[in-house]
């Protein structure tokens, strides 16, 4: 059986296969844009935010955070709306906020993994069976088997087999190289809230616990 006939015609196991590579190639590149956006945003944002909290525009500061969109906005303005109920409240909030867009990012990591554990395993399954055909082929002596109906089961096993391994590798490059943008995206986002943290005035606390459950209600 040539190449192109197994693929046009192929088992389960192979269609798994492809599909799988089809997913781990539409999630590379979703993740990439998502990090990149992410990380390219960081500059400007820092900028902008910096300048309006050095004069102390809190307001200014909160609604551009609002503006933007940003993973890193999204971070500091969490920790703005609760600045005023302190620095340990504010220092929990950037703690939260970003942990929660760390989430974002990693989504679908998990999947990610499993596929290129689970990868090899579907191919090797794949060979088992095309052997597991060829040898009951083999057994019955009315089906008159050939030498071409034997390359073909060994064949479909090979590329059961290869297909399997393939799609283990590129999933496990992928999951690697996203964790490892994913990890520098999220180190610059805690240097800027950290920074951010260090520049501005917080009351040690300012409002007590139940105003500051009564805001958490609103939101």
């Amino acid at each position: 059986m040539k190449w192109l006939e197994l693929f046009l015609n192929p088992s389960i196991e192979i269609w798994i296969l492809i599909l799988s590579l089809i997913w781990i190639i539409a999630i590379a590149l979703r993740k990439i844009k998502m990090i990149n956006e992410a990380k390219s945003a960081i500059p400007s944002f820092a900028i902008k935010i910096r300048a309006l909290l050095k004069k102390n525009n809190f307001n200014a500061a909160l609604e551009f955070c609002m503006e933007d969109k940003s993973a890193i906005s999204n971070i500091v303005r969490r920790g703005l709306k609760k600045h005023k109920f302190g620095k340990a409240r504010f220092e929990e909030e950037l703690d939260a906020s970003g942990q929660s867009e760390v989430v974002k990012l990693e989504e679908n990591m998990g999947a990610l993994a499993a596929v290129s554990a689970a990868s090899p395993l579907v191919g090797f399954l794949g060979t088992v069976l095309s052997i597991g055909s060829l040898f009951r082929m083999l057994e019955n002596p009315q089906n008159n088997a050939t030498f071409g109906d034997f390359s073909d089961a060994i064949w479909n096993a090979l590329v059961s087999s290869g297909l399997g391994i393939f799609v283990g590798i590129v999933a496990v490059i992928v999951y690697n190289y996203l964790v490892n943008k994913i990890s520098k995206a999220v180190i610059d986002m805690e240097r800027i809230a950290s920074e951010i943290f260090d520049l501005i005035e917080i009351p040690e606390n300012e409002s007590g616990p139940d105003e500051f459950e009564k805001e958490n209600a609103k939101e």
